[in-house]
């Protein structure tokens, strides 16, 4: 996995957030400031306040899911003290976990919801123009591996975790305005940087090196 690293200035991001989070009701600026003047309309929706308690309800079911798997994992294991029942009891209870696994469906849609939801589509992109904004141009190749980095989207649909759903919800069901520039820049993945390093001021994009 070929990463590159850049410093940015940590202050001057949360400006430039703040400064689009202030566009609430200039959507033409905004696609301006963004570079996408074909996609106001797409901005429109982004900006109009609705709720995302639907994220909640997806992870708790994800959470049921991840569940689920340790407790085949534990059958199969023989962590269960099911001797003294007789392997067929064991066969029978890893079956009903199996049926019950088959039901989930696609796991799949509920990040293809989150992330097809124009809200999330536009504080992307605000948290890469915070970072274009910021940069101290001096991106070199990083040794890290992309599964060292703390994905935090990708990590809450993983783990199923519903507190860090419940924060998030909280905050995409806000006025656009009223958004914490700190949540944009550290609790989404934008559309080109994976992960940043507050502390740090460093920023990590993945790109792909031609011919290899």
């Amino acid at each position: 996995m070929s990463l590159l690293r850049a410093t940015f200035d940590r202050e001057l991001a949360c400006e430039k957030v703040n400064e689009l989070l202030a566009l609430e009701d200039k959507p033409e600026r905004l696609a301006e400031k963004l570079n996408v003047p074909r996609d106001v309309e797409k901005i429109r929706a982004g900006l109009a306040k609705i709720s995302f308690k639907k994220l909640v309800s997806e992870v708790e079911k994800l959470r049921e899911f991840v569940e689920l798997e340790k407790e085949i994992a534990d059958v199969e294991a023989g962590k269960f003290t099911l001797s003294f029942l007789g392997k067929g009891y064991a066969v029978k209870k890893l079956e009903g976990l199996m049926e019950r696994r088959r039901k989930f469906g696609s796991l799949i849609e509920t990040p293809r919801w989150f992330f097809s939801q124009e809200r999330v589509w536009l504080l992307n992109s605000v948290r890469d123009y915070a970072l274009d904004s910021s940069h101290q141009g001096d991106a070199e190749w990083a040794q890290e591996e992309l599964e060292s980095l703390p994905l935090p989207v990708s990590a809450m649909f993983e783990a199923g975790n519903v507190e860090t759903a419940k924060a998030m919800a909280a905050q995409l069901g806000l006025p656009f305005h009223d958004t914490d520039p700190q949540f944009v820049l550290t609790q989404l993945e934008g559309h080109r940087a994976l992960y940043l390093d507050m502390e740090k001021q460093a920023a990590f994009y993945f790109m792909p090196i031609k011919g290899m």
